[in-house]
């Protein structure tokens, strides 16, 4: 979801504060659960990762948004480096 959004408002221009706060908030809800799993770390390396970056890379769009994803994607990227060190 937070992708298509993200690719959406990229594509076709600024959206409203509302639809961006929905993608916020599944971005957080998403990195939250992620980290509750098992072997979140190499999950999340393998997985979603680069996608991630990717997201964060191009989220300079209004609203606070491009703020918000960067801010949970380096948390998340904080968290999976420390995780990382320890395995």
């Amino acid at each position: 979801m937070v992708e298509r959004g993200h690719a959406f408002t990229n594509d076709f221009g600024d959206i409203d504060a509302p639809f961006y706060d929905a993608l916020i908030n599944m971005l957080d809800r998403f990195c939250e659960d992620l980290q509750r799993l098992p072997n979140w770390p190499t999950l999340y390396e393998n997985r979603f990762r680069s996608r991630l970056l990717a997201l964060a890379s191009t989220a300079d769009i209004g609203w606070g948004y491009g703020d918000a994803v960067q801010d949970a994607v380096g948390e998340l990227e904080a968290a999976w480096q420390n995780a990382s060190r320890v395995n």
